[in-house]
């Protein structure tokens, strides 16, 4: 079988490729790793601790994060709609509906236990 100087630079260079993708994750991993370790030994002591001032309010006791049905409220309603006023109309302008409905998941899930809150803002 025949093979021209082609077909050997072709698989060189595929080779090459493979290294330089795989030296790259390697790099993404460490550097993400990294990041992860300076926010654990930043606010590692905080994941147990209960939630204070509007931390609460915002997340467990919001109406619209306790309310099963609450998460049209979340993508319809301003973000302090549900913290402050109980789930009276309130207008501040602030629109986070990511964030509201994040807050609305973790409640189904956790309840009132601090520590879900705390790791999905790290």
């Amino acid at each position: 079988m025949n093979s021209s100087p082609g077909d050997a630079l072709g698989a060189r260079a595929a080779h090459h490729l493979e290294f330089v993708a795989g030296r790259r994750v390697a790099w993404v991993t460490l550097v993400g790793g990294l990041f992860l370790l300076g926010a654990l030994a930043t606010y590692g002591r905080t994941l147990g601790r209960p939630l204070t001032s509007d931390a609460q309010f915002l997340t467990s006791r919001n109406a619209f994060v306790r309310d099963p049905g609450g998460i049209a409220k979340v993508w319809t309603r301003d973000f302090f709609g549900g913290a402050i006023t109980n789930g009276v109309e309130y207008r501040s302008g602030y629109y986070r509906p990511v964030t509201n409905a994040l807050f609305w998941l973790e409640y189904r899930v956790a309840g009132e236990a601090p520590t879900p809150y705390r790791v999905t803002q790290l």
